[in-house]
């Protein structure tokens, strides 16, 4: 497991050797979409996981995100986060 405390830092790791990417979408310096789509670029398997305290439809009204890639609402559980994990690394 790899962490990040910015979106900068998240791109010095080798995105080859990340199979998930968990970001809250207000990630500071550049959103979580943004840096999900510059790392899938460079590692096409790569799955996203969104996080945020607000509803997806408010932060992105007109846009539905990528295949492979799912959000979770804020506040969440330990077992809803393993449940959504779960489910974005399972083919």
């Amino acid at each position: 497991m790899r962490s990040a405390s910015d979106a900068e830092s998240a791109l010095k790791h080798d995105p080859q050797a990340i199979s998930l990417l968990l970001a809250d979408v207000g990630f500071p310096g550049m959103n979580g979409v943004r840096l999900y789509e510059r790392m899938h670029a460079a590692n096409p398997d790569l799955q996203g996981l969104f996080m945020s305290g607000y509803a997806l439809k408010s932060l992105y009204p007109h846009q539905s995100l990528q295949e492979g890639v799912n959000f979770i609402s804020k506040p969440f559980s330990i077992n809803n986060l393993v449940g959504m994990v779960q489910r974005s690394l399972d083919p």
